[in-house]
């Protein structure tokens, strides 16, 4: 039978353990299966669900799935509109939230799904480890436009007084047009479909933007590495990401954890 497969995004950061390169030691006081929970008092918040696999000799996996106690519905509704009480009562989880976290040790990288997350996973191996714990960008900004060998995508807005500077390099026509709508400013959107390969005149565009920054707002360089991982740059940092499709529980519309760390293990080794 055809499996059923989602998109799936990671975000790649090196980690940094009490400042050194992650070992396998680091993680033996992670349980291999557990549950966590939130409280306040003695009322229940959440429930998480830690597992941890080890793919010698290189790999370790988080896969965590979590639920809230709230929001909670009396009511649900099912297929044919047709109202009735929950079946799930109120002091009970659905561990409907998952949340996947791959570190190779071979690298230092680390693969976070969900970007949001990144702090609390920080706390979280902080707390277990009793270590020290940096997730630091893959890249350095100064380092960006080196690694990237074409670009996807360039996005940065303007305002009417920032266009008036030379740096911009925009032509005066064209300010013109952006302008007379009477908007307060402009987002200028650059996408190039066929990851149109960086050349010289292309390349020095982009250094020129980069290096302007606090001259323009909201800028986005999406590019690819020779490693054929996708780079953003923001105004913030250079954040490497890496997409896969993953096999899902048709019944359930959740992620089959072992398989998808056995895809995203696969792409990292492609």
């Amino acid at each position: 039978m055809k499996k059923h497969l989602k998109e799936i995004q990671f975000s790649i950061f090196q980690l940094i353990i009490g400042g050194k390169k992650p070992e396998l030691a680091n993680f033996a006081a992670i349980d291999e299966a557990n549950f966590e929970k939130q409280t306040i008092g003695e009322d229940l918040l959440n429930i998480k669900k830690i597992e941890k696999e080890y793919i010698p000799e290189r790999f370790i996996a988080l896969c965590f799935e979590e639920g809230n106690k709230f929001p909670y519905s009396e009511k649900v509704i099912d297929s044919k509109l047709k109202e009735s009480l929950n079946p799930r009562s109120i002091d009970k989880v659905e561990l409907n939230e998952q949340f996947y976290v791959l570190v190779d040790l071979l690298t230092s990288r680390i693969y976070i799904s969900d970007l949001r997350k990144k702090g609390f996973l920080i706390n979280w191996l902080e707390d277990k480890i009793k270590k020290e714990i940096a997730v630091k960008p893959l890249i350095a900004q100064r380092e960006f436009i080196d690694k990237i060998e074409s670009i996807k995508e360039i996005c940065f807005t303007v305002e009417p007084d920032l266009l008036n500077s030379a740096s911009i390099g925009l032509p005066a026509r064209l300010r013109e047009d952006i302008f007379g709508f009477g908007a307060t400013e402009a987002i200028i959107k650059l996408v190039y479909k066929n990851k149109k390969k960086i050349g010289k005149q292309l390349y020095e565009k982009v250094k020129d933007i980069i290096k302007n920054k606090t001259e323009y707002k909201n800028i986005t360089v999406i590019g690819r590495t020779s490693e054929d991982f996708e780079s953003i740059f923001n105004t913030q940092e250079v954040i490497s990401k890496i997409t896969l499709l993953a096999p899902m529980n048709r019944k359930n519309g959740k992620f089959i954890n072992k398989e998808l760390v056995s895809e995203l293990i696969k792409k990292i080794h492609e």
